[in-house]
């Protein structure tokens, strides 16, 4: 049989496969799977699904089949060629600076008054739109009650 390569895909979400699926693994993935595998070529990594497997976001896996809607939104092509040349090629950088206390904010910096809120998510500076609220309906019947 010659060597197969299956289109290689990086999981971006869980992702679950049953009985009669084949794909292409790394060694370590057929190590931690060997229980729920039929092992077609181990040097290729080509395997037969024996039993439901999952893989979690991160992990590389090599597909021969057409993808579902699900696998679509879970799964990402890489394209070897293009990653291998971006990983030679890329710059390394160096994380901004933080103040310690793992705040995003810089130091010294405004928030504008319109995009302050209070704690419940709402703008304090918004004006009231005339509908009443349960805890205006309340407020009403309180007052109501206390004149009588």
């Amino acid at each position: 049989m010659a060597k197969e390569k299956l289109a290689p895909h990086r999981v971006v979400d869980r992702v679950g496969y049953g009985i009669g699926v084949r794909l292409q693994l790394t060694a370590s993935q057929i190590v931690d799977r060997r229980h729920a595998l039929t092992i077609e070529d181990e040097k290729a990594g080509i395997v037969t699904v024996s039993e439901p497997i999952e893989f979690r976001a991160g992990e590389e896996i090599g597909i021969a089949h057409a993808l579902t809607r699900h696998e679509e939104t879970a799964l990402e092509a890489i394209d070897k060629a293009a990653a291998k040349k971006a990983r030679s090629s890329s710059v390394p950088t160096v994380p901004a600076p933080t103040n310690g206390a793992g705040s995003d904010a810089g130091e010294g910096e405004e928030v504008p008054e319109t995009d302050k809120q209070d704690a419940d998510g709402v703008d304090a500076a918004a004006e009231d739109d005339g509908a009443d609220t349960e805890e205006d309906e309340e407020e009403k019947d309180e007052g109501d009650a206390g004149g009588e």
